[in-house]
């Protein structure tokens, strides 16, 4: 496969390169993962409109969503350098104007801004990496993304709630502006695609008229590959991610504190199997990129069993840490790997759609299967109580009828591990027909 020929920045400046492009980053997760701690403080400042106030959230994640598909193909138009830069403009232009929003409304505007912003630099930043690194370092750079994604994911509730705490909601819009400080100040050191874009469109025209954009990636069975793989991260970590709190506050009757402190059992893995993974592929050949793509496809089919049977009143407490310890590295071994392995199959002039199209599936499955298991669970608590009013307490983390949630939990896994374990074998087979397929 062609990849482009590192600019000089990269051969001279490798380690500013990583720190500019992870600084951008590192400001997507937090983003997304600590605004809903924000809520009780804004619905006390702005006003408690339910809408508008999910609209602090949601408007972030859906704007950040639809936008990485268009992102992907302007920066293969336009560069990715100038497409990164920019839109570390927009999304601190963002965030000042959130810390400053008069009304819910204002507010709302501006995360829309800011999601905008946030989709173009996960596409940027993915690519960038793909374009600049090569061999042995691109695996370690990818593995680095992955990483740093693992943090922001695992500790941005904490860092917003403790800074909410000391100076206000406001200022935590404000925390992204030192890690995109940083972009600006190492700007010189990222590298431009756009030499590289030149070469492949100019083989192109005198080829003949190019194929459809994306036209290669979406037929390649690797690139689709990929691309179930994380939506089986939505369904089997994400969503599990996002109501384990709830579950452990319904069935175990755990208070926040000890509930925080447990789902440190999911997110640890999270932090320290993307690099642990990518030194164990440069030290042992025969472990392919696959390779841990199978075995985290093992865990997550493993860890969502267990849990099965685990989430139940007085129930032991080691088989359900195995079960979070198990999804947690499912989630962590092939982090940063899987944007690698992708980008990997589109041309030098292409990386920009073909990360636009992966992180559309990725963020797109994501919001999907929060919804549908927090919609599906809510129904199935109903179900199995006796008093709607009860049952709506039990559903947000009341610990009055454990066993009522107990059971929903219950019939909602067996539905998530019949999902997974079928997009897991839909996996393996793209796979074998990739084999198959390439000389």
């Amino acid at each position: 496969m062609p990849t482009a020929p590192a600019p000089p920045s990269t051969r001279t400046r490798p380690l500013l390169l990583l720190v500019a492009v992870l600084s951008g980053v590192i400001v997507l997760p937090l983003s997304v993962a600590g605004t809903s701690v924000l809520l009780p403080g804004i619905a006390r400042d702005l006003g408690a409109a339910p809408v508008l106030l999910q609209g602090v959230v949601n408007g972030f994640n859906v704007s950040f969503a639809l936008s990485t598909l268009a992102w992907g193909l302007a920066a293969d138009r336009v560069g990715l350098r100038r497409i990164f830069l920019v839109n570390v403009l927009v999304l601190a232009a963002g965030a000042v104007a959130s810390a400053l929003a008069p009304g819910l409304v204002v507010l709302d505007v501006m995360r829309v801004v800011a999601g905008a912003g946030a989709g173009a630099i996960q596409v940027a930043a993915a690519s960038l990496l793909s374009t600049a690194f090569t061999g042995a370092a691109r695996a370690r750079a990818f593995a680095l993304l992955g990483t740093v994604l693992g943090v922001g994911l695992a500790f941005g509730p904490t860092v917003s709630g403790l800074v909410a705490d000391q100076v206000g909601w406001r200022g935590v819009f404000l925390l992204p502006l030192l890690p995109l400080a940083v972009v600006l100040v190492l700007r010189r050191h990222l590298p431009s695609a756009a030499a590289a874009s030149d070469v492949d469109r100019a083989a192109s025209s005198a080829a003949g008229p190019s194929a459809p954009p994306g036209r290669s990636e979406l037929r390649d069975p690797r690139f689709l590959a990929l691309c179930v793989v994380t939506v089986i991260q939505s369904v089997g970590f994400i969503a599990m991610l996002t109501y384990m709190p709830t579950a452990l506050s319904a069935v175990r009757r755990l208070d926040e504190g000890s509930s925080g402190l447990v789902m440190l059992v999911m997110t640890a893995p999270v932090l320290v199997l993307p690099a642990l993974a990518a030194r164990v592929m440069a030290r042992r050949a025969r472990i392919t990129a696959f390779t841990v793509v199978h075995v985290s496809l093992a865990c997550v089919v493993l860890g969502n069993v267990v849990l099965l049977g685990a989430m139940r009143p007085g129930g032991g407490l080691v088989p359900l840490l195995v079960g979070m310890v198990l999804v947690g590295a499912s989630f962590g071994l092939p982090l940063g790997l899987v944007d690698g392995e992708a980008l990997a199959c589109a041309e030098p002039s292409r990386q920009g759609w073909a990360a636009g199209v992966l992180n559309a599936v990725r963020i797109s499955s994501e919001a999907a299967a929060v919804a549908l298991y927090g919609t599906l669970l809510a129904a199935a608590v109903h179900a199995a109580g006796d008093d709607d009013g009860a049952a709506a307490r039990v559903a947000t983390g009341a610990g009055e009828h454990p066993g009522w949630y107990a059971e929903a939990f219950r019939e909602l896994q067996i539905g998530v591990v019949a999902v997974i374990v079928l997009l897991s074998v839909l996996t393996v087979v793209l796979h074998l027909r990739s084999r198959a397929e390439r000389p």
